[in-house]
């Protein structure tokens, strides 16, 4: 549950900074608070936990609104959404994937334009000792499977689609065509 509430900060603060500067984003995010707590006890947790992971989940949000590189990710840019569902057929079945977050920006991670278009999955399920370099890898299988690479062109004249993974307790990584690309913030 602290994973989808988390998700529900995070698509808040991209709807708030369509309007506001980061300050007030920051600034009005925990007005969200009793409703994304009201959310987790609809789903039968107590009030008492439900508070707990509501407040847990705005902190870890509050934190990557701190964050150069999550900021770029939460920030308007053209054709943005989020909790976006797409479908298409992949190895001759229909398939359908719901991306957390996509937008067009330039190639590369913090930079203007509208080159590439960039799927961001939140990921906020967390294991210690885990290898930092192999740890995205499956977590971005649906994505490549609709986005694929330039082995498997999808969109012919256009750059590959850019892939990032934002995770509140590691770190966000963009993964490119070729794999794991760099790491890009912490949050």
């Amino acid at each position: 549950m602290l994973g989808t509430s988390v998700h529900s900060f995070l698509e808040e603060l991209s709807r708030l900074r369509a309007t506001l500067d980061w300050d007030a984003a920051r600034a009005a995010l925990p007005q969200c608070e009793p409703r994304i707590a009201a959310q987790v006890r609809a789903s039968g947790f107590d009030p008492a936990l439900a508070s707990q992971i509501a407040a847990q989940a705005l902190q870890l949000a509050l934190k990557a609104a701190n964050d150069p590189q999550a900021q770029w990710i939460l920030s308007p840019h053209a054709d943005a959404g989020s909790e976006v569902r797409w479908a298409g057929v992949v190895a001759g079945r229909l398939t359908t994937v719901r991306v957390d977050r996509v937008f067009r920006a330039g190639l590369d991670p913090l930079s203007e334009g509208n080159e590439a278009w960039w799927v961001v999955d939140y990921k906020t399920a967390y294991a210690d000792n885990v290898d930092a370099a192999a740890a995205p890898q499956p977590l971005c299988a649906a994505a490549r499977s609709l986005c694929p690479g330039p082995a498997q062109p999808a969109w012919p004249g256009r750059s590959p689609p850019r892939r990032a993974l934002l995770s509140p307790h590691d770190a966000a990584r963009l993964v490119g065509s070729l794999g794991l690309a760099r790491r890009i913030c912490v949050v």
